[in-house]
């Protein structure tokens, strides 16, 4: 046998597995549990255990190894990582890892997508089915809540019933419910409800609730039947139809085993009720490895089990074992520094007295470890609290060796990117708000968003009040506006308070209206720009009907929003952030050309709550941008330095009920009892046995309501309240775990609410623990430390040493890693307790006493009534009127001064004598050469085109033919598509699926069928596709295939897209552009050539930009497939003529400041 740490030196002899690695490594090949702290180096566990059992197992190869993810990303780095070190090991013995012997590593959707695929006609299901994207269930459900005979709850508008909808049809699959189950449990519950009787709002509550949801099982089922008609399917019928053909199939579970002789299950914590059933009824008794951490199960939310890894060996073993070596942990932390861990394992402590079988280990400090940072701050306004942010994101953000550290913010909310996000802009600090839920939160997509929504909605108030925010009027001006509103409900028959904001902006009152109740009058400014905003939303609302893309492009011009956002002067990223919501529409339309918007709109809603699931690429991740994130989307990323910020009880723990200490038990919560329909009750849930029990108590001394109310606040509620503190404690232990060396937890006793809040838990844990740290380091300062503990390592590692190497030399079974690992223990004890004897020196202990002063100073003292009365004043008093940002600032200052420079002006002058006297300034040049433009603008009709973006595609044709490009651009003529480009763009889609074969997963995005082409063509497919394998490219260090870009080239925004990207052994790195059409050669004209040059110099520049890099470290080359020909950037441009020291920029800049403008027919 080959052991693992024998292995680790073939692979990375600079690294020796832990003690707790080795067990795992070397684990006998059954079912196995491994429980892995936050950052213990899981994913290297794993692959050095598929290397060891590939090593030691001859009938084991690579390719009988599934591992199974939730992320495509996930899984493709987990297959990146497999593949690479088996490469390793195969170059060790000689031996060649092909293609086609390669680890399969796919997410779980995908795993069930395959049993689906090449299983279903055993039970009646179209192996050609077409997977329905999120977006097509949203416009389908849509449909059918539109086109509803009768409203389902007066409580619920169509996006809200949609939503519900969805979301319980999703959680009856993960909980393996059909509808006539659900139907009859609903029902039971509805009986054992309606003994409550309706006296009090609890007891009603309750029983509409549950009538709601029974109420949308009748649309859930007319969504299951078009989908049938449809013929596709969505991931929860993947799974169901899965689990329902290995139960009923016992030849599909064997030929599943024999495929796939080990397994490996990451991130086990997150799956499912009928993904643990799926996936025991196949593996039961198999090699099966599971990794997860209790601590880190955030999803529950969304379908994941609250009992996944407790019942892992349960329902994978037969034999029922669930202790000593079927469990074992991962607790060394590579990722933190000491006081990090310190913090973090203080809040993950109340958490490990949960489980009684994947108990979540505490996490231990590498040996070489730094101790780290961790600031505690909690100042009484949300001012200083964002002063403490940006003071430490400036203080984390020093270059080292010209790289800045990497920073991110994270929140609890979304609501809370916005202040922090304008915080850290105004101080200078580049920022990126991540996500698609952060992109709805930038301001011009918030403004877009809101004409969209009052398009489809005129009555959605809120949304007008933002609009109506930026018009800047007066306090007076949105009173009389508030009057002049209720005046109309009242003059068309409805009530007073009845009145709807959008008829007043539509129709505003006449100039010399004055209210009649309070003589309240808009100014003539303030009507001016109300009827202006009214004006335009009307325009918006008549684009309704046309397409998706159509509707949100016309809000945008109509609003006037993407000028306002060209005009910035300061470039805040709101043309990127318009350009990428146009890019969310025009996917969201690809995937259902018949999408409305009203469908739209509900699935932004939708992605606005999810964290995993709408996962839409807005922008690759600035490095050196503070990140601005939720807790969800930061799970299994990580940062140099990290902010946690508003951690304020009732914030986080995000909690509606009373505001409580950070040392008291939360208020009680009333959960799905009366909650959102959309959430299946606990009772019906598969996993109830793992929740708090539900069981109404009545003992017949009071009404039935009033003991029902009672209970459910004093009993039920107190349960679920406590449940949901879990949740989101683990959530606290993600985010305290993401800093590699330095953390900042921050919050502020008076917020964005009314209420004033004290400092969260979970930042009182981490205070607490680390003062605690400081006060037993202070307290053995006598000297005694200094001796017995470290005479007692010194032993212990000496008597540990002295029995690995006796045991060796006799042949007893334990290997060298043995001694190894005895080693390594031996030296983290001496350096932790040679740490323990420094902090006490006398040049430490001043540091010491210091750091424990500031965290008793770290928390303010609570504000008394009087001044949060104050602060509430004064905050009222800036917030309104809403002060200029800095963009609007430099604006008006700009403004005033150009208005004093006019007034001083002569009139009398000609301005070009005046600009003459000036001398010779290229400012004076500039204003010449703009007023010399527009003398000959005014005398000749022209047509300016302006572009500031185009696609890569079209730069080349702009450099060749400015005139006719522009003349394109105005009235550009369709032209048929040529048969190489149908045949290329299958096979780009072909190409890039052989890229991605090392992560082991087909595509789920749909591709262009080859059923479209004709048998030549089909031939001709066929020969690229051979020539493709003869040129061997998967076998190259594949880095970016099919990757977006956007680069600046002369002020024009270029955008495109890279075909692939691979490493060389030197570490340089190559573009390739993939060519289905007749290759360049003798026969190539100049403009062809000249084309080929263009793009491969931009995408050359694209990469370098990406990577910081040189150009000149980036090569580039253009494969023509038809004749396995690759012709390299400085070939191409030999060819051409081209001296590869012409500069792009330039000449695009000079193609549109040469010939811009057109004289009109």
């Amino acid at each position: 046998m080959i052991s693992a740490a024998q292995i680790q030196k073939i692979v990375d002899p600079r690294v020796v597995p832990t003690p707790e690695q080795v067990k795992i490594i070397e684990a006998p090949l059954e079912p196995l549990l491994v429980v892995a702290g936050a950052g213990s180096g899981k994913t290297e566990t794993m692959s050095m255990r598929v290397l060891w059992v590939v090593a030691n197992h001859h009938d084991i190869t690579p390719s009988s190894v599934l591992g199974l993810t939730f992320t495509r990303k996930a899984a493709g780095e987990l297959g990146d990582r497999l593949r690479g070190r088996l490469r390793v090991l195969a170059d060790e013995f000689g031996t060649d890892v092909g293609d086609e012997d390669e680890p399969v590593s796919l997410t779980y959707n995908s795993f069930a997508q395959r049993i689906v695929a090449e299983h279903g006609l055993a039970i009646g299901v179209d192996p050609d089915f077409r997977l329905l994207s999120q977006a097509e269930s949203v416009q389908i459900m849509t449909d059918i809540m539109e086109n509803w005979p009768e409203p389902l709850s007066e409580s619920l508008s169509i996006g809200s019933a949609v939503d519900a909808a969805l979301s319980l049809a999703g959680q009856m699959a993960d909980h393996g419910l059909n509808l006539d189950e659900t139907h009859l449990m609903l029902d039971e519950l509805s009986q054992e409800l309606s003994q409550a009787g309706t006296g009090n709002a609890a007891a009603r509550g309750a029983q509409e609730t549950n009538a709601v949801r029974l109420a949308l099982l009748d649309p859930i089922r007319v969504f299951h039947e078009r989908k049938r008609d449809m013929g596709v399917l969505d991931f929860s019928d993947q799974l169901t139809l899965a689990h329902r053909i290995v139960s009923e199939s016992a030849s599909v579970c064997e030929q599943l085993r024999r495929e796939h002789r080990v397994v490996l299950l990451d991130e086990f914590q997150d799956t499912s009720v009928i993904q643990m059933e799926l996936l025991s009824t196949v593996f039961r008794d198999h090699p099966v490895t599971a990794v997860g951490d209790p601590n880190q199960a955030i999803y529950g939310w969304r379908g994941a089990s609250a009992s996944s890894l407790e019942k892992f060996l349960s329902c994978f073993r037969s034999d029922g074992a669930d202790t000593g070596a079927h469990v074992l942990p991962l607790s060394k932390a590579w990722r933190n520094d000491r006081k990090i861990l310190v913090a973090a394992n203080a809040v993950a402590s109340p958490l490990r007295s949960e489980g009684s079988v994947a108990d979540s280990p505490v996490l231990v400090a590498r040996s070489s470890a730094s101790p780290g940072t961790v600031d505690i701050a909690y100042p009484v306004t949300m001012d200083e609290q964002l002063d403490r942010i940006v003071d430490f994101v400036h203080a984390q953000r020093r270059p080292v060796g010209g790289k800045y550290p990497s920073v991110a913010v994270l929140c609890r909310r979304r609501q809370d990117f916005a202040p922090i996000d304008r915080a850290l802009r105004d101080k200078g600090i580049p920022t990126q708000v991540v996500g698609l839920g952060g992109l709805l939160q930038q301001p011009v997509v918030s403004d877009l968003r809101a004409a969209l929504i009052l398009a489809n909605d005129p009555t959605d108030s809120p949304w007008l009040a933002r609009l109506l925010a930026n018009l800047d009027l007066g306090v007076a001006d949105y009173a009389a506006l508030g009057a002049w509103s209720r005046e109309l409900a009242q003059s068309q028959g409805r009530d007073r308070h009845d009145s709807i904001l959008i008829d007043a902006v539509d129709e505003p009152p006449h100039p010399e209206w004055t209210s009649r109740h309070s003589q309240l009058r808009l100014s003539a400014e303030g009507r001016e720009r109300i009827r202006l905003l009214g004006s335009r939303l009307r325009s918006v609302r008549h684009g309704v009907g046309r397409s998706l893309v159509d509707q949100v492009e016309r809000a945008m011009s109509i609003m006037g929003i993407r000028d306002d956002a060209i005009a910035d002067p300061l470039s805040t990223g709101g043309s990127a952030a318009l350009d990428a919501f146009v890019d969310v529409a025009v996917q969201f339309h690809a995937t259902m050309p018949q999408a409305t918007l009203s469908a739209f709109l509900t699935w932004l809603d939708m992605a606005e709550q999810e964290e995993r699931g709408l996962d839409f690429p807005i922008e690759e991740p600035d490095p050196h941008a503070v990140q601005i994130m939720t807790i969800h989307a930061s799970k299994g990323l990580e940062w140099d330095a990290v902010v946690v910020a508003m951690l304020s009880e009732s914030t986080f723990p995000n909690y509606r009920t009373k505001v409580v200490s950070w040392n008291e038990e939360l208020s009680s919560r009333p959960g799905w009892v009366t909650g959102l329909p959309g959430e299946l009750p606990h009772p019906i849930r598969r996993d109830y046995d793992d929740l708090p029990d539900f069981f109404p108590v009545y003992s017949g001394e009071k009404k039935p309501s009033t003991e029902f109310k009672n209970w459910l606040d004093a009993d039920y509620g107190l349960r679920l309240a406590q449940h949901h503190e879990r949740e989101e404690r683990r959530l606290a232990y993600v985010a305290l775990t993401r800093a590699k060396h330095a953390e900042l937890l921050v919050g502020s006793w008076v917020g964005t609410g009314a209420r004033v809040c004290g400092p969260s838990r979970y930042l009182m844990n981490a205070r607490n623990s680390l003062a605690s740290t400081i006060d037993t380091a202070l307290d053995a300062g006598d000297g005694e430390l200094a001796v017995s503990p470290l005479a007692q390592v010194v032993d212990h590692a000496t008597v540990a040493l002295t029995h690995a190497r006796a045991a060796n030399a006799k042949g007893e079974n334990i290997e060298e890693h043995s001694i190894e690992g005895a080693a390594e223990e031996a030296e983290a004890l001496l350096t932790d307790t040679l740490r323990a004897v420094l902090v006490v020196a006398p040049t430490t202990r001043d540091r010491l006493t210091e750091d424990r002063c500031t965290l008793n100073e770290a928390i303010a003292s609570e504000p008394d009534p009087e001044t949060v009365a104050d602060l509430r004043v004064r905050e009222a008093s800036e917030n309104f009127p809403v002060n200029p940002g800095p963009s609007r600032q430099r604006i008006v200052e700009t403004a005033e001064r150009v208005g004093a420079e006019i007034r001083e002006m002569r009139t009398d002058a000609d301005v070009f004598t005046l600009l003459r006297d000036m001398g010779d300034d290229p400012a004076v040049r500039d204003v010449t050469a703009l007023l010399e433009e527009e003398r000959l603008r005014q005398e000749r009709r022209v047509l300016v085109i302006e572009q500031d973006a185009l696609p890569a595609t079209s730069v080349s044709s702009l450099l060749e033919d400015p005139e006719a490009f522009a003349r394109e651009i105005r009235r550009p003529i369709p032209t048929k598509p040529s048969e190489y480009s149908e045949l290329g763009t299958i096979l780009h889609a072909w190409i890039e699926r052989q890229l991605h074969r090392g992560a082991g997963e087909p595509s789920e995005e749909p591709i262009e069928s080859e059923d479209s082409l004709d048998d030549d063509q089909r031939c001709r497919l066929d020969i690229l596709k051979d020539h493709f394998r003869e040129l061997a490219f998967t076998q190259r260090d594949c880095v970016g295939i099919e990757e977006p870009f956007s680069v600046n080239i002369g002020g024009i925004s270029v955008r495109g897209r890279i075909d692939a990207v691979f490493r060389e052994k030197d570490g340089r790195f190559r573009v390739v552009d993939w060519k289905s059409g007749r290759p360049i050669g003798e026969h190539s004209s100049a403009s062809v050539l000249r084309y080929y040059v263009t793009q491969l110099r931009l995408y050359r520049k694209a990469w370098a930009d990406r990577m910081g890099i040189e150009e000149s470290t980036v090569e580039a080359e253009v494969v023509f497939l038809s004749s396995k020909s690759c012709f390299s950037l400085s070939d191409v441009e030999k060819r051409a003529g081209i001296s590869p020291d012409e500069d792009l920029s330039q000449l695009v800049t000079a193609a549109f400041e040469g010939r811009n403008t057109h004289e009109s027919p």
